[in-house]
């Protein structure tokens, strides 16, 4: 037997017991709770930042046309002025906040730190009236409270259906919120159309508008008012902010 094969043989006695070791202590890779977390869709307008140099730019990255957002913005000063927004003692949004003595409502409903404001604040601005849901008038109430329609149709359950998805649409805020001002909120999550999948051309605002057409105008309100009282929430000295 030549010295070459017995050194080899040698080595493989060393080198395997070794080997099988490292095999055996080694650890399988586990998918942990906060690698799922990270891999899930997160929501892309989590950044936005709700100042008024900004408005025209956030409205049309929740997905509304030019036209629809000429219009949200016009609503928007209107609602400025009639809501004394900024007037020392005077402003609507502010007096309604100081008013509401459960903060933790408030935080829930319009600080974003759990789920999207522009959806949980549908709790605090959007009343039931019959069997439709219409803008609270802001300017008639005593103090912020969270309407009982919200638990019943559950809104919030759209984020993770249209929302925080892969290949999410670009108007997917906007037909988010009109299913749920439609009270449409079971056929956008069953994705029947015209919430469906765009492959087959059944996801269309158009087609919501036709069917529901007073939803336009609801929905432009709505948008408006959120972004007014997000402004307040987050500005300078609003009770959502953390530095």
């Amino acid at each position: 037997m030549s010295g070459r094969l017995i050194s080899g043989i040698v080595a493989l006695l060393v080198l395997l017991p070794v080997s099988a070791g490292l095999l055996l202590s080694e650890q399988v890779a586990v998918r942990t709770s906060t690698d799922a977390a990270a891999a899930k869709p997160l929501d892309p307008l989590a950044t936005l930042q709700y100042v008024p140099s900004l408005r025209r730019e956030n409205i049309l990255k929740m997905g509304f046309s030019e036209a629809e957002t000429e219009s949200i913005l016009t609503r928007v000063t209107t609602l400025e002025k009639k809501l004394n927004i900024g007037v020392e003692n005077e402003d609507v949004i502010r007096f309604l906040i100081d008013q509401t003595d459960e903060l933790t409502v408030l935080e829930n409903a319009l600080c974003g730190r759990t789920n999207p404001a522009r959806y949980t604040a549908l709790q605090l601005l959007v009343e039931e009236q019959g069997d439709e849901l219409r803008l609270r008038d802001l300017g008639g109430l005593p103090n912020f409270e969270v309407m009982d329609w919200y638990a019943k149709d559950r809104p919030i359950s759209l984020v993770p259906t249209l929302e925080q998805v892969a290949n999410r649409e670009p108007d997917a805020t906007r037909m988010g919120l009109a299913a749920a001002l439609a009270r449409q909120v079971p056929a956008a999550l069953a994705r029947t159309a015209p919430w469906g999948q765009s492959l087959w051309n059944n996801w269309s605002y158009p087609s919501v508008l036709k069917k529901w057409p007073g939803v336009s105008g609801k929905l432009e309100a709505y948008v408006a008012t959120l972004h007014l009282v997000l402004e307040s929430v987050t500005g300078d000295g609003g009770m959502c902010r953390t530095q």
